[in-house]
């Protein structure tokens, strides 16, 4: 995931979620969210499935606004 915070203050930072539709083979479909945080230029995020999930899609949420530059 790539961050422009070009118009961000030097040292700019912030948090976000992303909310995860999970499918099982043995239970009913999930929805989780897992939180992150940014810092340009590059983010990297994990999840982790059980063997027998799958993520159907995702989206961000809750996104940090950083601090304008001067």
């Amino acid at each position: 995931m790539s961050v422009d915070a070009s118009e961000c203050a030097a040292g700019a930072a912030g948090s976000f979620e992303i909310v995860f539709l999970g499918l099982s083979e043995a239970a009913p479909d999930f929805e989780f969210r897992e939180h992150f945080s940014w810092a340009p230029p590059v983010v990297k995020v994990n999840a982790t499935f059980a063997f027998d999930e799958a993520m159907q899609r995702y989206g961000i949420d809750s996104v940090t606004a950083c601090a304008c530059r001067d």
